[in-house]
């Protein structure tokens, strides 16, 4: 009981069918989670698909105000995931265009 009262109310980090979601904690059943995910369906995941919970436990929330939140956190890293895209794409842009810019002198080969 002590461990479902450390993890409710924590929003999640899990892995189901190969994709990372964000799921907030219901309880626990045996030594897995009780989670609810941001499509509205709850599902029971084992420690080894939950990679990250949240340190904020958010205590009293309703079913509607859960998945409110669980969009608000998918809506943060689809803006993170934007912004680190663009930057990786914008410095190999860069790197593309310092490569072009650098003159080599031609090397003689050794005899």
């Amino acid at each position: 009981m002590e461990r479902e009262n450390e993890v409710v109310g924590r929003v999640a980090e899990v892995v189901q069918h190969g994709r990372v979601l964000p799921a907030f904690v219901l309880g626990t059943k045996g030594k897995r989670l009780r989670v609810l995910l941001p499509t509205g369906k709850e599902e029971t995941v084992s420690s080894g698909q939950t990679l990250i919970l949240s340190r904020n436990r958010f205590r009293n929330l309703s079913r509607n105000e859960a998945l409110k939140l669980l969009s608000e956190v998918e809506g943060r890293r689809e803006e993170a995931a934007s912004e680190a895209r663009s930057q990786c794409d914008g410095s190999r842009h860069h790197l593309r265009g310092q490569q072009k810019k650098q003159h080599f002198k031609p090397v003689t080969p050794l005899q």
